[in-house]
């Protein structure tokens, strides 16, 4: 495949290549396809590179597809200073998914011939710009290439540009510039207007070019240039310039045609550390500490002060420059201001976040004519280290499906100074699924180290293949012995050997993928929970499987709500480590409930009425719930025996007793209250009579009474089952 130009327009008409600014550039690049293949071949890493003047501010891009090979991330990488060619700004776009076709009729190849996918890039000048010419490259980069110029090597995709192949930026980040791509270069002019041109750049203090727009890094010093220059045939007086610096929630200085201040929309916020210098002597230069007004008369009307009234220039807000009276800018005249701020740490900003430095400028008292330069901006490089951690089971080298991540391992990352000491970053632990990320964490490029703690029996996956974009395998190159944080509960702490990799991050290469593959030997620890009143199972078994000398603890159960671990049975390896297939058995007895007390009373008393037996005295009935938690009991009436307990003489229950009579042992005591009368007894008709005549004796009723009776007295039985009776002259006899 190679590239085709399919033209230039500017404004929409082929027919200039002069634009200037609020024109626009639209170029067409389309990919050419050529292929016969039995199975689909995929281009690995495939982009388009589109290198720009830094000035020149990408606007869009519209894909225009007929082979539909891919499709286009509309969101480029934006890569300033571009391989090291300050100035340079590169807009990657993927391209997702870019694969040649395979058959799709049994025996026969599939014919790609003259398939073509278009791209649509527009980009727009900015005021900044210098004019004169200057060049637009587009380029196809995919790694899958080679340096032939033809080829048909198992999956390799080659380059059939004849003319712009070279890699000269490496585009691919292979090393290699003599690989063969495909290139596109496009050539404009741009002319400045004819007007005061006010316009702001930056470069980074170690830099010699301004730029529109940059990135940079924590604690890197910013050197910003205001420019004006009269493009006129006229000098200017009575000029005033206003620079606003980022702020939260800040707004555009001038109002837009609508009469609103729009959000500026800043993220980074860098600070002052210099007052300004200008080329000339011919405006004042003023500072002020307030917190900028959302209005360009707020600003205006704010405290200015000169620069040795400024003590701390960190907490400058804004400057302002006036034109002198009597002074003019002569035609064609530029006058640059220039100051220095310092970046904050960016490690919590977003990969979009700016820090928006808008200047504007007016003419006497007409703010309502003012103009703003927009285009200055200043993001940040989003340094990160991605690592996955796991155990190649079945040793092919990589991570696949039937691999083991590697969770909760220590890790520790630090940075290599210029003479190679050591400054902790960051420690801590790989997560669930075995990953490392440092996202918003890492301010600064510069070479680093990071170290995985191992277990003994671990070594690096064999074979050792190293990570590529579609594969994870082991990019760590050797252990070093470190104090351990697995064992860090041991006293001494005891020294483990810990994998490590050197990792460089630079501002084009901001990002690394570093794997760790392991391989070792794997036990199974069985964890028991048995009750020993049956000898089943509380819970199911618990089985896990790791490495050879990972540490394990195991623990008691203690929730469940009728059983507790037996504290004099605690099995002697619940801690250890992994060296052989081990068991883990905990046993387990029942709680103590509450008792269950029964009573069985006459109705009405509170005198005990049962006995286990007919010489015992009477009590309640207590049912121990001593290990008996959660197990069913149930309490008996004792007026009639129950599995042979001796039952309570003479009497009969009447009603249901009070409590639960049946139920399970919990933790509280519980009452039961049986409630008996007595039986009847058959009535006892006591006679008094004459043995000679049998005839009936008169006699008091009762003993004392006056009252005579000759009838016989008797004693009713109701209720008296089991009493004993009296009457005078009688001895007591139970009814």
């Amino acid at each position: 495949m190679h590239l085709q130009n399919i033209g230039m327009s500017i404004n929409g008409t082929s027919a200039t290549s002069t634009v200037s600014v609020g024109g626009t550039i639209k170029i067409t690049p389309r990919i050419w396809y050529n292929s016969i293949l039995w199975d689909p071949r995929a281009a690995v890493n495939p982009k388009m590179v589109v290198v720009v003047d830094s000035d020149l501010a990408f606007d869009s891009v519209q894909p225009q597809m007929t082979a539909n090979l891919f499709t286009v991330n509309p969101t480029p990488t934006v890569i300033p200073n571009y391989k090291g060619n300050v100035g340079k700004t590169a807009y990657e776009f993927e391209l997702t998914g870019l694969t040649f076709p395979g058959s799709t009729v049994p025996g026969y190849g599939n014919y790609t011939q003259n398939r073509i996918d278009h791209l649509n890039f527009s980009f727009k000048p900015t005021a900044g710009m210098d004019g004169g010419p200057h060049e637009i490259k587009v380029i196809l980069s995919w790694d899958n290439n080679t340096t032939a110029a033809s080829s048909a090597a198992p999956g390799v995709i080659y380059s059939s540009d004849t003319a712009d192949y070279l890699d000269p930026y490496d585009a691919n980040n292979n090393g290699n510039t003599t690989d063969r791509l495909s290139t596109i270069t496009y050539n404009y002019t741009f002319v400045p207007p004819q007007a005061m041109v006010l316009g702001k750049k930056v470069k980074l203090s170690t830099d010699s070019v301004y730029q529109t727009s940059i990135k940079a890094d924590k604690g890197d010093i910013l050197d910003y240039q205001v420019r004006v220059w009269n493009n006129t045939n006229d000098p200017v007086e009575n000029l005033h310039v206003i620079d606003v610096f980022p702020y939260a929630n800040d707004k555009f200085i001038v109002k837009d045609g609508s009469g609103n201040y729009l959000d500026r929309d800043s993220k980074i916020y860098p600070k002052a550390i210099s007052g300004v210098t200008a080329n000339n002597s011919k405006f004042d230069i003023y500072y002020s500490t307030d917190a900028p007004s959302a209005t360009i008369e707020g600003n205006i009307g704010a405290t200015w002060l000169p620069a040795a009234s400024i003590t701390d220039w960190s907490a400058v807000t804004m400057f302002k420059a006036d034109l002198k009276s009597g002074q003019s800018i002569t035609a064609g005249e530029e006058v640059l201001f220039n100051y220095k701020v310092e970046m904050p740490d960016t490690k919590d900003n977003l990969a979009a976040d700016t820090a928006n430095n808008s200047v504007a400028s007016w003419r006497g008292n007409n703010v309502d004519g003012a103009n703003e330069f927009t285009d200055s901006k200043v993001g940040t490089h989003k340094y990160n280290i991605a690592t996955h951690a796991f155990y190649d089971l079945n040793n092919n080298g990589v991570y696949d499906s039937t691999d083991l991540n590697i969770a909760n391992r220590p890790y520790i990352l630090v940075k290599l100074d210029a003479t190679g000491n050591e400054t902790v970053v960051e420690s801590g632990t790989t997560d669930s699924n075995g990953n490392i990320s440092f996202t918003n964490k890492l301010s600064n490029e510069g070479n680093y180290k990071l170290y995985v703690e191992n277990l003994t029996s671990d070594s690096f996956a064999s074979p050792n293949v190293a990570s590529s974009a579609t594969v994870i395998g082991n990019d760590f190159t050797s252990f070093t012995t470190k104090a351990s944080v697995i064992k860090s509960g041991q006293t001494p702490i005891p020294n483990t050997p810990w994998s490590t990799v050197d990792i460089s991050l630079t501002r084009d290469n901001p990002s690394a993928i570093k794997n760790l593959g392991l391989k070792t030997d794997f036990y199974n620890l069985t964890v028991k929970h048995i009750k020993d009143e049956d000898g089943s199972n509380l819970v199911a078994d618990v089985v896990t499987r790791e490495p050879r000398d990972t540490a394990y603890t195991t623990a008691a159960i203690t929730t469940d709500p009728n059983f507790e671990v037996d504290t004099a049975n605690l099995p002697a390896n619940a801690n250890g480590s992994y060296t052989a297939d081990t068991t883990v058995t905990y046993h387990y007895i029942r709680r103590n409930a509450g008792d269950v007390t029964v009573h069985h009373y006459e109705t009405g008393k509170t005198d005990e009425l049962y006995a286990v037996s007919a010489t015992a005295t009477p009590a309640a009935e207590v049912l121990s719930g001593a290990r008996q938690m959660g197990k069913p009991y149930q309490t008996y009436r004792r007026d009639v025996s129950t599995a042979g307990s001796y039952p309570i003489p003479h009497y009969h229950l009447v009603g249901t007793p009070t409590g639960p009579a049946s139920g399970t042992f919990d933790a509280t005591a519980k009452t039961v209250t049986y409630f008996y009368e007595r039986n009847d007894a058959p009535d006892v008709t006591i006679k008094y009579v004459d043995i000679d005549t049998g005839a009936n004796l008169t006699r008091p009723e009762s003993l004392g009474s006056s009252v005579m009776i000759n009838t016989p007295t008797v004693l009713s039985g109701t209720n008296k089952r089991g009493t004993c009776m009296e009457q005078q002259c009688t001895s007591c006899r139970q009814l």
